[in-house]
């Protein structure tokens, strides 16, 4: 390949995961319209091979994290974005997020924001703040896919932990994915949970009977 074309390539990723984003940013008539969430880029660049069909659509998402346990409804768009659903954890006031699937493997990321305000906080904690507070919550899904599995337990994999300085120093460099920012960010790290994602879960219940 040469220069020019590897250019190329990049330049289109680069549109293509732009082109993304805004549609995702764009899908937030369920969310409070004065808070702004930011997509993070997935963790690598896609994964080879063609997802199962039964992931794109409505999903359940179970997350297990420092005990805690939470459900939610997700919708996997064939475009790579996501829209949120109903969940038995905080509802979110601001959510965007990208998924993709290879063959095997799937990763995806979720920022979610949470708004609440002052007068909830102690009056310890307020100090100079007033008005509505909010933040934003970011995790990146990593897993692999059951092949044998008709809907129950498609994907199975680790939850990590994003900060949201990395956060912003990635959105705004122009890369493509985490990796291609930060090879190091490959690194291991112990998770702080694990989740598990459904898909035809009907499918699967009546198969049981």
């Amino acid at each position: 390949m040469t220069a020019a074309a590897g250019g190329g390539g990049a330049a289109k990723a680069k549109a293509l995961f732009e082109a993304k984003v805004a549609k995702a940013k764009a899908a937030k008539d369920l969310f409070a319209p004065d808070v702004s969430t930011q997509c993070l880029l997935l963790p690598y660049e896609p994964y080879p091979g063609e997802a199962p069909d039964d992931l794109v659509g409505e999903v359940m998402l179970e997350e297990l994290e420092d005990n805690e346990q939470t459900r939610t409804q997700l919708f996997l768009h064939p475009d790579g974005t996501i829209s949120h659903g109903q969940t038995d954890g905080p509802p979110p006031a601001g959510f965007c997020g990208l998924w993709q699937c290879g063959g095997e493997i799937f990763q995806m990321t979720l920022s979610r924001s949470f708004s609440s305000s002052s007068a909830t906080l102690d009056p310890s904690q307020v100090g100079q703040m007033s008005g509505q507070i909010a933040y934003t919550v970011v995790r990146v899904f990593e897993g692999d896919v059951d092949l044998g599995s008709t809907g129950v337990g498609k994907v199975n994999g680790r939850i990590d932990l994003v900060r949201e300085e990395d956060a912003a120093a990635w959105e705004s460099s122009g890369a493509t994915s985490i990796a291609a920012f930060d090879p190091l960010s490959s690194i291991k790290t112990p998770p702080i949970g694990y989740f598990v994602l459904d898909t035809n879960t009907d499918k699967e219940l009546e198969s049981e009977d």
